[in-house]
């Protein structure tokens, strides 16, 4: 099947889930002497649980998230044991044992926590479905901290079912004493933000629950929070696993064929599908950028086309870091001007969350000012972030600057929405990749998050997804209207150079959650 070289194919297909998608075909006039193309993408850092979201084309998988969720939902008397069946007295008293030996504070008053309160609680209706354990973060702080680290010899995984622990979690007596070593015993080689590898055991990078802010957390709690997501965190992984193998005892095998599309080798097919559909590019703007991704460029053929600059807050532990790549031969006189930009704003970006360089376009021989950034969840720091960055342009300075900034459909107090985004930068004589007056259903994100993971309120049921998945228009390419014109933009969902809509990713093919967009700019004479 030919398509026109003039306009982008679309192409009606039955999905597998039996709804009617639109797939678009990104195809397009060759790039003309001048033409400058521009691509951005949020790659979403390695996902540490690979059932993390519902995914298209994998029937075994799907059956297994909705099977667990069946079971959350409604609960059956199989799974819903008091926690004390689950989490045992011996495996309790091992825990706090091993709590006292690390001298950590406030051992005692969790230990009667336990004995008095969480151990006669239901696994699941008072447990897991809780919501204000779930509001005081005592679960996900730990999962987050403790799931996956990167060490100097490798990836180190927490013996839990949400990450891709290859041992044995079949039996309680091979996998707890395990857990036990790799949260208090075990020390790993850890990088630092000062590049600096130093020794550490897990427990040492656990951090406190604050009430300044988790409201929900008590100034009891704040003082014993470190013992208390402990426990949860414990509480937490037997459950799961006890679950899933009465579940389906061939859960292992599905975990191990999405770890290996979905997370060990995220890194090199995300670099793949870069240098196989958008090498042509001038500047890559990638947001969500890991310390593994940049390990892999080095060594990937996309590093011989383009070169890869690091904010200098590059933020090996979040693995949330915007970076920008460069084709080679085409810029020269590369200066970071980040510290600059954050010096107009008071607090609220992270590390790593945003790069800005100043540069000389050789083609061109005009000089621009290029950004990427990664937005907060509510993207109420696009607004104020895009502010500081064009303090830092100068009077000569041509912007172009490639964004998540997680806007959606429709804004409020606590939600940035895209229509409000776009007349703020419209205000500032700014254009973007989608016009000045974009469709806010033209979606870059289309995810659902399963029940499998440490934070239930997020989780959506398989009949839900169309409804309750996160689906917003969040992904900008943002240029200075002055000094270019757009010709073209195109997304893509698939790897392919194809967006399907209506689809939820991402999938076996597509390792992101965000949609890959491209734009072709003309710069003026």
């Amino acid at each position: 099947m030919r398509f026109s070289r003039k306009a982008a194919a679309i192409l009606l297909v039955m999905c597998a889930g039996g709804y009617l998608a639109v797939l678009t075909r990104q195809t397009g006039p060759a790039l003309e002497q001048g033409d400058m193309k521009v691509t951005t993408w949020n790659v979403a850092a390695v996902n540490n649980n690979p059932f993390e979201y519902w995914i298209t084309g994998n029937e075994q998988y799907n059956a297994l998230m909705q099977n667990f969720a069946e079971e959350i939902e409604r609960p059956t008397p199989a799974t819903d044991w008091l926690l004390k069946d689950y989490f045992t007295e011996e495996m309790a008293a091992e825990l706090f044992a091993a709590m006292r030996k690390a001298r950590w504070y406030n051992v005692d008053e969790v230990e009667r926590r336990w004995k008095a309160d969480l151990s006669n609680r239901k696994a699941i209706t008072e447990f897991l479905k809780d919501k204000v354990i779930g509001k005081k973060r005592l679960i996900s702080m730990f999962d987050r901290v403790t799931n996956t680290v990167a060490t100097s010899k490798g990836t180190v995984f927490r013996p839990t079912p949400i990450n891709c622990y290859a041992g044995d979690l079949s039996r309680v007596n091979v996998w707890w004493p395990k857990w036990l070593e790799y949260i208090f015993d075990e020390e790993h080689s850890v990088q630092a933000r000062d590049g600096r590898w130093p020794k550490k055991q897990i427990q040492h990078m656990l951090v406190p629950i604050t009430r300044a802010k988790y409201p929900s957390v008590t100034a009891e709690e704040e003082q014993m929070s470190i013992p208390l997501q402990t426990l949860h965190g414990a509480i937490f992984d037997t459950v799961l696993t006890n679950a899933l193998y009465t579940i389906d005892r061939e859960w292992p095998q599905v975990r191990s064929e999405m770890c290996s599309k979905l997370n060990t080798g995220k890194p090199r097919r995300t670099l793949d599908i870069l240098h196989s559909h958008y090498s042509d590019s001038e500047v890559i703007f990638l947001q969500e950028f890991s310390g593994s991704m940049v390990a892999e460029f080095e060594q990937h053929a996309l590093s011989s086309r383009f070169k890869l600059h690091k904010p200098a807050g590059f933020d090996n532990y979040r693995n949330q870091n915007s970076v920008i790549l460069l084709q080679t031969g085409k810029w020269a006189d590369t200066e970071e001007l980040t510290g600059a930009a954050l010096q107009k704003m008071e607090g609220g970006a992270s590390p790593g969350d945003l790069l800005v360089l100043a540069a000389t376009h050789l083609p061109t021989n005009s000089l621009l000012l290029l950004s990427s950034f990664h937005g907060d969840t509510n993207g109420l720091l696009s607004k104020p972030v895009l502010n500081a960055v064009l303090h830092t342009r100068g009077t000569l300075r041509k912007l172009i600057f490639g964004l998540d900034a997680n806007t959606h459909q429709s804004g409020d107090a606590t939600h940035q929405g895209v229509q409000d985004f776009t007349d703020y930068f419209v205000d500032r004589n700014l254009n973007s990749c989608w016009g000045e007056n974009p469709n806010p259903r033209n979606f870059t994100t289309f995810h659902a998050r399963t029940h499998l993971q440490s934070q239930l309120n997020k989780a959506v049921t398989f009949a839900d997804q169309a409804a309750k998945g996160d689906k917003h228009p969040k992904d900008f390419i943002i240029f200075d209207r002055q000094h270019f014109s757009l010709k073209r933009t195109t997304k893509d969902n698939t790897g392919e150079a194809v967006y399907k809509e209506n689809t939820v990713f991402p999938t076996l093919a597509f390792p992101s959650d965000h949609g890959i967009v491209s734009a072709v700019l003309a710069p003026f004479e």
